[in-house]
């Protein structure tokens, strides 16, 4: 029975790694999950490409692998480098690799980062391809006609391909915009609006009220769960006269109409939030989306009036914590996501304002650069 399963497994196995084999880029994702009381922690590695011989893309979890206390970057690292072993993949071939934000995972990608760099065939090719974007560039200058400045941006947006290049992941970075801004004083009804709902749940009899009314209960926010907040303050803002029906019943206080109104307008501040991170997470987005989302919840939070205080520091957080997709002149700038909206065309409009010049002249220059090395 035993050597039964195991050839099944191999045989499993043995498919899934046909169309890894053929993919000419991938992105590999990382995730850890902890069992509550810390009892027990796995790691979740997994690979997304395009398939050229089927045109579709595809999304293989690779490995599901028990680990032990402490979680260090060192550990990742190896764990991640044993997954790419076992499954035949260059490190050349990952154009990415997407984690959340913990710093034994950043550790990690940097630790891999630099042994990838370290090698003698990445070191060749590092010096190859920038000295031909080099001559590359200074060919289009001299072609060119256009500003000084025009030509400054092209030539300093030029970045060459990084082996595992490090990208935290959107959907959770969204949350921590989200999470931060929750946490300040200035939404200091969040905390009324839970002590409410906690009210409710915990009366069996208010609970049986609230269904026989509605039909529908309350949900709780917590830590772990994406939008969690924002999902149990719409509820209550939808279920706002059966709530004050069931908390008259249980003689509590409800919010005053001032209070009810703030919660309504930090209902419709996160909603965008919880709308492009529900996106984000899907397998059915790319890349080329990330852009288009940073772009709209930018201009969301600019010219949300109500809570002003509340969606500038997000706008600000915001910025600072995208600043490697947005902003060219960042250190850490990564070219892909603009690249990628160019070549969508069903997004590349956004590219197209004066706002963001930069970044489609970033885009493009890094478009230009890989297609003549490839040539």
């Amino acid at each position: 029975m035993t050597e039964h399963l195991f050839a099944r497994y191999e045989a499993a196995d043995s498919k899934l790694k046909e169309p890894v084999g053929r993919a000419r880029q991938i992105t590999v994702c990382l995730d850890e999950w902890t069992k509550k009381g810390l009892s027990l922690s796995f790691l979740g590695i997994s690979a997304c490409f395009y398939d050229p011989v089927d045109s579709v893309t595809r999304h293989i979890v690779m490995r599901i692998k028990q680990i032990q206390h402490p979680h260090t970057g060192e550990m990742l690292k190896e764990a991640i480098m044993e997954t790419l072993t076992e499954w035949n993949i260059d490190h050349n071939k990952v154009v990415m690799l997407v984690t959340d934000n913990g710093a034994n995972v950043v550790k990690a990608m940097r630790l891999l980062r630099e042994e990838a760099s370290d090698s003698d065939v990445m070191e060749g090719e590092g010096e190859e391809i920038a000295e031909q974007e080099e001559d590359f560039m200074d060919d289009e200058e001299q072609d060119q006609d256009g500003s000084e400045d025009e030509q400054g941006v092209l030539t300093n947006s030029t970045v060459p391909f990084v082996s595992c290049r490090h990208m935290p992941c959107m959907a959770h970075t969204l949350q921590l915009v989200v999470k931060k801004a929750l946490s300040t004083n200035s939404c200091s009804i969040l905390s009324k609006a839970r002590s409410l709902v906690g009210h409710v749940r915990k009366s069996g009899v208010a609970v049986q009220k609230l269904q026989d009314i509605c039909s529908k209960t309350l949900p709780v926010d917590n830590t772990t769960r994406w939008n969690s907040s924002y999902l149990m303050m719409k509820r209550l803002t939808e279920l706002r006269p059966s709530v004050n029906q069931v908390v008259q019943m249980l003689k509590v206080d409800t919010l005053r109409m001032a209070e009810w109104e703030e919660v309504e307008n930090l209902v419709n501040l996160l909603e965008p939030f919880a709308e492009q991170t529900n996106l984000l997470q899907s397998d059915a987005q790319s890349m080329s989306y990330i852009v288009s989302a940073l772009l709209d919840l930018q201009y969301h939070l600019h010219n949300f009036q109500p809570l002003k205080m509340v969606s500038q520091a997000m706008l600000h957080d915001l910025n600072v914590r995208f600043q490697h997709i947005l902003k060219p002149s960042s250190d850490n700038f990564n070219p892909l996501p603009a690249a990628a909206t160019l070549l969508d065309p069903t997004v590349v409009a956004v590219m197209l304002t004066d706002d963001v010049k930069a970044l489609m002249e970033a885009g493009k220059c890094y478009i230009i650069s890989q297609v003549y090395v490839c040539a």
